[in-house]
């Protein structure tokens, strides 16, 4: 795992050249699966008992190739498309002025961190009402909006989108 792992790491060339082996050992890992389905099929289709004595034993390569191309494919997709990781952003959650005296209590935690409430806004929503005793509202997506840069969010977005897309460029 940590070959394959520095192996992402590694300069052009040698991801480039990690490349070419995968899809080498991809094309004899299909030719091989491709023969033993043919000759399978040939030893089933001919009649010999003996020939599908152990049909699981045969269907085994096959797996096992399944297996080994599966497992090629998803290094060469971690290659070519690395996912990326979801960065993690420091909310400042703060009650607008005017709904100081209608919402008590103060969120004392500030900053949060994205990842600790939640990837939608609509986690934000909850963990305000789970700090401010407000429970009632946590199943209640229309009882408070969320204001982000002058602009109410709808709360099924991403917190990643609304932070890069709305707070960022203002």
């Amino acid at each position: 795992e940590r070959l394959l792992a520095a192996m992402h790491e590694e300069s052009d060339g040698e991801r480039a050249a990690f490349m070419a082996a995968c899809v080498a050992a991809m094309r004899e890992h299909a030719g091989a699966a491709a023969a033993d389905a043919a000759s399978f099929a040939a030893r089933a289709g001919g009649g010999s008992e003996s020939a599908v004595a152990d049909p699981a034993a045969a269907d085994g390569g096959v797996a096992a190739d399944a297996r080994a191309l599966t497992f090629l494919l998803g290094q060469l997709c971690g290659l070519v498309c690395p996912e990326r990781a979801e960065p993690d952003y420091a909310l400042q959650l703060n009650k607008a002025p005017t709904q100081e005296e209608f919402i008590r209590g103060a969120m004392a935690k500030n900053p949060y961190t994205s990842r600790a409430i939640g990837p939608l806004m609509r986690d934000v929503k909850n963990r305000i009402c789970r700090d401010l005793d407000m429970l009632g509202l946590i199943e209640d997506d229309n009882g408070m909006e969320l204001l982000v840069a002058g602009s109410i969010i709808k709360l099924d977005l991403p917190v990643a989108a609304v932070y890069e897309q709305v707070w960022a460029p203002s």
